[in-house]
């Protein structure tokens, strides 16, 4: 498994699309902390509680990443021959299926710690923590604190649950589109359906089924943190558990 995975992170590390997609990513990041900083150069007031709060609006993002970092590894080898050439090789199909979903849960666990700590790197520094006598704003600026680390502990595990949903959809479709879609349609299609059947039909829909999708801890991030956790986990096991099972049978041609 090491040899494999080596291998693998030779090819994401040695690929343009990386760097672009981390370049962009993190050019991103710049450009909101750079908004911040011109609306308070401008007479404007963002303070830093504002920022950590706009942060954790902004952990949900990170069901939609696993896309880019399934795509990063998994590279439509479906359409280019290299996945049958590695079965062909005698590489075991387990090892290709999780070996491809622990460095793709590496990569994302990478973006997200530069993101995040490029954020707040630059956010403490240049964003004001109070403006008035009181000590008001310093309150709430701890408050924010306290916020952005327990939604950072629930979000990642759902965000885990997210990259294996991708991932299955990736060895699953053929098509460089049909994955996307597809994982997109479990991740945000799902809960929506389920809160319109909850709405139109049965209460149970929305307060029983979507309580266990991936997005409804993000709604108000009122669930305990030991519940995103089985969430996130759970789906993972049960996506990685169906994947191995259909890539195990599947034939590839």
């Amino acid at each position: 498994m090491a040899d494999y995975l080596s291998a693998e992170l030779y090819k994401v590390v040695h690929r343009k699309y990386t760097w672009i997609a981390l370049g962009l990513f993190l050019g991103c990041v710049v450009l909101l902390t750079a908004l911040w900083w011109t609306t308070n150069s401008h007479g404007g007031f963002v303070p830093l509680s504002g920022a950590l709060y706009t942060l954790v609006m902004l952990l949900s993002v990170g069901l939609y990443a696993p896309l880019i970092t399934t795509d990063l590894v998994f590279s439509e080898q479906y359409k280019t021959g290299t996945l049958k050439n590695e079965i062909s090789y005698g590489i075991p199909r387990s090892r290709i299926y999780l070996g491809k979903l622990v460095l793709e849960i590496a990569v994302a666990v990478l973006a997200c710690a530069l993101a995040v700590g490029l954020y707040l790197a630059l956010c403490v520094p240049t964003l004001p923590l109070e403006a008035d006598p009181d000590g008001m704003l310093m309150a709430e600026t701890n408050q924010m604190w306290a916020l952005a680390g327990r939604s950072l502990l629930s979000a990642f595990p759902l965000w885990l649950g997210a990259q294996g949903v991708a991932h299955l959809c990736f060895f699953l479709f053929r098509g460089g589109v049909a994955a996307p879609f597809a994982a997109i349609g479990v991740v945000a299609g799902i809960p929506g359906l389920l809160r319109l059947l909850g709405l139109l039909l049965n209460p149970l829909f929305l307060t029983a089924l979507r309580r266990f999708t991936l997005v409804a801890p993000m709604d108000n991030w009122d669930y305990p943190i030991w519940e995103c956790w089985l969430i996130g986990l759970g789906w993972l096991a049960a996506s990685t558990l169906l994947g191995l099972l259909l890539f195990q049978r599947r034939e590839i041609n």
